[in-house]
């Protein structure tokens, strides 16, 4: 059992008195726990909250510049690394807007130190409350696409309130995200990791229409979807490669069927390995998965040339034809392998009440 509880880290940029208020109600219920506050470049009329804060014992850190969130986070994460992991199982990330409350910010705290080894989050529940636009931009569909690419079931893919163990936190440390996004990506890391997923639901707390959010609806969800893309590069890697292989047999031949088949003789196993090694980390057994994707390239392999031939009779050009056919045919490829082919993995998600 580690000798210490987690560390709380707190990223604040622009924080009112609010902030004092919330950790001095957290020092009287739960003066055990020590607290990291990471200034992120605010501006004047905040510095004495932080003033304030290091003046009652508090260790702040500073950025001289607005970062982001994720590099405030990462701020904290380094220096936690340095001074604490020893001896702490991990930290709690909460916000300083005051959408946590200090019960459920112990009680996040109390689970991930009786079992340290998972991701917990503090799940708020969307269903009994009236979500600003703004927070709820974005999160139903991130939400759900997480949840479709890795098989999962994550209630609050956006929540600010998480526990993290040391051996996701060393990872985090080493990635590029400064911003939102940062967030994010520790949910494929920690798949990559084979972290159980533990949710906790938490009193959803919205002040003065969360106009305390710096979250940019649009720009801090192109960063978030730019992981999504980073994850599906298997995809986009196996589509480039077929399509140049493609348009490489057929210029040499001008058949068309000599070219669709031709292609997927060679970039249907590197996609095979790619998808099973990275995409999908199936555990199934080899065999039967090589022998249900040979089934499914074989079906696909023959849809996709007729869908062109088809589509390529209406006056397109057969490349054309060829990328719009393989659009339509990707998303029952890609359902077919997640839900069929790469069923076997470990468990992710659990939900406590």
């Amino acid at each position: 059992m580690p000798s210490i509880n987690p560390v709380l880290i707190i990223p604040a940029y622009n924080p009112d008195e609010g902030l004092i208020q919330l950790l001095n109600k957290h020092r009287e219920l739960f003066p055990e726990q020590q607290c990291i506050i990471v200034n992120d470049g605010s501006n004047a009329d905040s510095l004495n909250v932080f003033k304030q804060l290091e003046a009652n014992g508090y260790i702040v850190l500073h950025h001289e510049q607005n970062q982001g969130k994720g590099a405030a986070l990462k701020t904290a994460m380094n220096y936690y690394l340095a001074v604490f992991s020893d001896k702490s199982p991990g930290v709690i990330t909460a916000d300083a807007d005051g959408q946590h409350s200090v019960q459920d910010i112990i009680r996040l705290s109390q689970c991930f130190y009786a079992e340290p080894s998972k991701l917990y989050l503090g799940i708020r529940q969307m269903a009994k409350a009236t979500i600003p636009l703004r927070s709820r931009f974005g999160n139903v569909l991130t939400k759900f696409l997480f949840n479709l690419i890795t098989r999962s079931k994550v209630k609050d893919t956006q929540t600010g309130l998480r526990g993290i163990p040391n051996q996701l936190i060393r990872r985090l440390v080493m990635t590029s995200t400064k911003r939102y996004e940062f967030e994010f990506e520790m949910f494929f890391i920690a798949k990559k990791l084979r972290l159980s997923i533990e949710q906790l639901p938490i009193e959803t707390i919205y002040i003065d229409n969360n106009k305390g959010s710096h979250f940019n609806p649009f720009l801090d969800s192109l960063r978030i979807y730019f992981i999504f893309l980073r994850f599906c590069s298997v995809a986009i890697f196996s589509f480039l490669l077929d399509f140049s292989l493609f348009s490489l047999i057929y210029f040499v031949s001008q058949q068309a069927a000599w070219a669709v088949f031709g292609a997927r003789l060679i970039s249907a196993p590197v996609n095979f390995i790619l998808n099973k090694n990275l995409s999908f980390k199936s555990k199934k057994n080899l065999l039967v998965s090589a022998f249900q994707y040979s089934v499914l390239v074989v079906i696909m392999s023959v849809s996709s040339f007729y869908v062109m031939n088809l589509i390529h009779y209406t006056g397109l050009s057969i490349y054309l034809s060829k990328i719009i056919a393989e659009f339509l045919i990707f998303m029952a490829n890609f359902l077919i392998q997640y839900l069929v082919i790469f069923t076997k993995r470990t468990n992710f998600i659990s939900l406590s009440a």
